[in-house]
């Protein structure tokens, strides 16, 4: 009786609360943020899509002759995804779209371009920056991370080289 009772108000507490994970409130306003997506401006939209999935894995959700949006196709977050726009591209390091990576050493040896070395961003926290070939900036975060790195973080300032 008593494991029934107490299952009983957990299904009760669930049904008026609703759960943590699928009820929170983390956006403006009381909203749900249901994604986040990264927009840079892309001399050659092609050429670049052809970077992204060549070293970050990503593959081609929505294309539209000057603008794409890439993903992870495996993700946690189903509704993350980076927006390329055909135009003038500005690589203007005011941004750094961060990756959060398991492991930041296989990452960074994945990637087909240069990447500064990893750095301590503090409580754990390792990064490493790397360039879009038109100079926008983007990292691997791993939290967590306890190898080697050197400190503190720089202020990444593309091109790196």
């Amino acid at each position: 009786m008593k494991n029934f009772i107490k299952a009983a108000v957990i299904a009760v507490a669930i049904f008026l609360l609703g759960l943590p994970a699928f009820s929170a409130y983390a956006g403006p306003g009381g909203t749900y943020v249901e994604g986040w997506q990264t927009r840079f401006n892309v001399s050659d939209l092609d050429y670049s899509i052809y970077w992204y999935q060549e070293n970050l894995g990503l593959e081609i959700g929505a294309y539209y002759g000057d603008y794409a949006e890439l993903f992870y196709p495996e993700s946690a977050c189903p509704s993350t995804d980076i927006g390329l726009s055909e135009g003038e591209a500005d690589g203007s390091n005011k941004a750094t779209a961060t990756i959060v990576v398991s492991d930041i050493l296989k990452a960074q040896r994945a990637l087909q371009t240069p990447s500064t070395p990893i750095c301590d961003a503090g409580g754990g926290v390792g990064l490493t920056f790397f360039c879009d070939p038109d100079n926008n900036s983007l990292a691997f975060r791993q939290n967590g991370y306890d190898g080697p790195s050197v400190a503190p973080c720089p202020s990444p300032v593309c091109p790196l080289w």
